[in-house]
């Protein structure tokens, strides 16, 4: 399997619309209409689960062209098979699931939030090959810290979207809090 991986751009929206509403959730239809904007979304998540998919496709497609929604996309004959939502952690909102994700100085951080893999390309190490992907690309860039909240409970593939706590302990990420139902997991891009 020879993978490409491709950093999200406005060139690629329709890429983007391809994968979220053809590939990534033929398994898990119910979680559809999301176009992985969860985390762009700042009000309540009452308030998200009245949201339609049009909603959420057109906060997507907007948030792409204004260039806010980043991420990385991994590609096999130019096919998207998954995606890895990576952003300053400043532009998501987090205070819907806990108040101690804002706890930080987030200006030096990118927060990994989201990892869908199409469900033929799971287990094949995609989402190991997308987090490594994102450690290089911002080594050198003026942050400081990659950030991700996996759930500490090894659960069903679609509830760990996040990507699983070993991934991270595996790939040089560490726990630098722990929350009820998650872990705060970094990983220091360069020295103080």
């Amino acid at each position: 399997m020879e993978l490409k991986i491709k950093k999200l751009t406005p060139l690629l929206l329709d890429l983007f619309l391809d994968f979220f509403e053809n590939i990534a959730f033929t398994d898990n239809p119910d979680w559809a209409h999301c176009y992985c904007v969860f985390f762009h979304h700042h009000n309540s998540v009452a308030d998200w689960f009245t949201r339609s998919k049009e909603d959420n496709r057109t906060e997507a497609i907007q948030l792409i062209k204004e260039g806010v929604m980043k991420g990385f996309f991994a590609l096999e004959n130019d096919k998207p098979i998954a995606w890895c939502n990576a952003n300053e952690k400043r532009v998501f909102s987090f205070e819907k699931l806990s108040n101690d994700l804002k706890c930080y100085d987030d200006s030096d951080v990118i927060a990994i939030t989201c990892f869908l893999v199409a469900k033929q390309y799971r287990h094949k190490g995609i989402t190991k090959l997308l987090l490594n992907t994102i450690i290089a690309d911002y080594t050198d860039s003026e942050y400081k810290y990659l950030e991700a909240y996996p759930k500490k409970d090894e659960v069903h593939e679609a509830d760990n979207y996040h990507g699983p706590l070993s991934l991270y302990l595996k790939n040089g990420f560490y726990i630098e809090k722990e929350l009820e139902e998650f872990s705060i997991v970094r990983y220091k891009l360069k020295k103080n």
